[in-house]
Formats: C-alpha cells, sequence, structure tokens
C-alpha cells in the first residue's frame, strides 16, 4: 500500500509514499509543519490514528468515505445473515 499526501479542498495531490510502514511515515511526517496540518483523512488503520495524533498539534481525524460505508455495509450483512 502507498500513502497519498493531499489537499482535498483544492484536489491536489503533494506526494505519494511508496510504503506505510511507521518508519517510514514517522520520518515523512516530521519533515511536514505541524502548525499547518488541520485534518487528516485516513481510513482506519489504527497506527494512522496514532501517528497522526502524535505527530501533529490537535488535528481533526476524519475517516474516509470508502472505509466508512465499507465498514457499515459488512456489519448490515453480519446482522441480516
Amino acid at each position: 500500500y502507498q500513502c497519498i499526501i493531499g489537499d482535498p479542498v483544492n484536489r491536489r495531490v503533494y506526494d505519494i509514499i511508496p510504503n506505510r510502514n511507521l518508519s517510514t511515515l514517522k520520518e515523512y511526517f516530521r519533515t511536514l509543519p505541524r502548525e499547518k496540518i488541520q485534518m487528516v483523512v485516513m481510513d482506519m488503520w489504527q497506527p494512522y490514528k496514532t501517528l497522526a495524533l502524535k505527530s501533529f498539534d490537535k488535528p481533526i481525524l476524519v475517516v474516509d468515505r470508502f472505509h466508512y460505508v465499507r465498514h457499515n455495509v459488512w456489519a448490515l450483512e453480519r446482522v441480516m445473515k
């Protein structure tokens, strides 16, 4: 998996990190301006949440729509079965 760094408001991709290893992400996030990062949109992988909270000053965390819907569909299917 890759990690895409982008601006969803202006629809710009800033960078694509070739993997999502925590060591790689920690090093990359250290190069970003902590105070300017206000929001982190991510999938539901727990290490993303932990790293975002440690790396930035009180970011707003948002689960991306695809993963949110997917988990709800899976839960609904389990109930229906």
